[in-house]
C-alpha cells in the first residue's frame, strides 16, 4: 500500500474511533444511554411524519422502530446517528482535505515533490 492509501487507513480508522465514541459514553456516563434513547425516538418519530405517514400507520410503525432502534439496539442506532450527524455537519470533508493539506506539509518537510 502506498502513502495515500496510508492516510485512508488512518482516516478509517478515525471514523471507527467517533462510531464506538456512544458505546464509550453509555458505559461511562450512565445518564447518556437514556438521552440516545430519546433523541433517537424522537427522530424516529419526525422522520416518519416528514414521509407523511399519519394515523395508526404511524403509531404502529414508530412504536415497532423505536422499541428495535431506540431500546434493543440502541448503541448500534446512536453510533449511526453521530457519524450520520458528523456527515450531515460536513465533518467528513473536514477530515478529507484536512488530510490532504498535512500530507502535503508532511511530504515537503521530507523532501518529496508531490
Amino acid at each position: 500500500m502506498n502513502n495515500k492509501g496510508g492516510l485512508f487507513g488512518i482516516i478509517g480508522i478515525g471514523f471507527l474511533v467517533i462510531i464506538l465514541l456512544p458505546i464509550v459514553f453509555m458505559q461511562v456516563y450512565s445518564i447518556s444511554r437514556p438521552l440516545f434513547q430519546v433523541i433517537i425516538a424522537f427522530l424516529i418519530m419526525g422522520y416518519l411524519k416528514n414521509m407523511g405517514i399519519e394515523g395508526v400507520t404511524f403509531w404502529i410503525l414508530s412504536a415497532i422502530l423505536v422499541y428495535f432502534l431506540a431500546w434493543k439496539y440502541v448503541e448500534m442506532a446512536a453510533s449511526f446517528y453521530v457519524l450520520i450527524f458528523l456527515m450531515g455537519a460536513g465533518f467528513t470533508s473536514t477530515v478529507v482535505w484536512g488530510s490532504a493539506f498535512f500530507r502535503g506539509k508532511f511530504r515537503a518537510s521530507k523532501g518529496h515533490a508531490e
